[in-house]
């Protein structure tokens, strides 16, 4: 029996009787026998592991190399929190060259005089007071106190000096000059007798009045002209 067998034996029937057992159960027998931690690094093609093969927070810190991770590695509202601190201020650099528009050598105007880049201040020149018509029974208070005047500076602001008093009740002291009159009305405050408060009414007319912040009768024993400045220009 055995003899007989052995006669119709080949090469060929056995190798295929081995790669039908290996097809039926080679592979199922091969995934049975991974051990754990057999697959390494190496078995792996590159490139084949994907996010999908990851399980939930399988990566963690730990298992990440320090300083490997790159900016765009992070989600953008993580990257945006990635600031540091603040680094050291660096050295002052060289000064450049002047510009093309230096105004170095050029003049100076205005309230100076010279030139740039170290002008001075210009003279100013004194104010040229005139004494003003008082009307109304208004006169000069005296006593050491200028006479009621105005003057006009080159900048258009006009200055009222001195003092004055009234026998009367009307209010209206005076009527300025053309060239002292303001384009609007205007308002200055001053000071009447034993520092009681005022207030100078000027018209585009050069009508000026007299108002006491109390009594008329503070404005009539005392108003006071010294400091009162307003502007002609509208």
């Amino acid at each position: 029996m055995t003899g007989r067998l052995r006669s119709h034996l080949s090469f060929a029937n056995v190798m295929s009787v081995i790669a039908v057992f290996v097809a039926l159960g080679g592979t199922s027998i091969a995934l049975t026998q991974i051990d754990k931690n057999s697959v390494r690094s190496k078995h792996i093609k590159n490139g084949q592991v994907k996010k999908a093969d990851l399980g939930r927070n399988s990566v963690s810190s730990a298992k990440v190399k320090n300083s490997s991770l790159r900016l765009d590695d992070f989600d953008p509202g993580q990257a945006a929190q990635l600031v540091g601190p603040r680094g050291e201020q660096g050295e002052q650099g060289e000064q450049g060259p002047a510009g093309a528009d230096s105004i170095d050598g050029v003049a100076a105007g205005g309230d100076l005089s010279g030139t740039y880049p170290d002008p001075t201040v210009a003279d100013i020149p004194d104010l040229v007071f005139e004494n003003l018509t008082l009307v109304n029974n208004w006169a000069a208070y005296g006593s050491g106190t200028h006479t009621p005047a105005a003057a006009l500076d080159g900048m258009g602001v006009v200055h009222l000096r001195g003092a004055m008093f009234t026998t009367g009740a009307n209010s209206t002291a005076f009527v300025l000059p053309a060239k002292f009159r303001p384009a609007k009305s205007v308002y200055v405050s001053t000071t009447l007798i034993n520092g009681k408060p005022g207030r100078v009414n000027i018209a585009p007319s050069g009508a000026t009045a007299i108002q006491a912040g109390e009594a008329f009768a503070d404005a009539q024993s005392f108003t006071s002209l010294d400091g009162v400045t307003y502007s002609v220009a509208p």
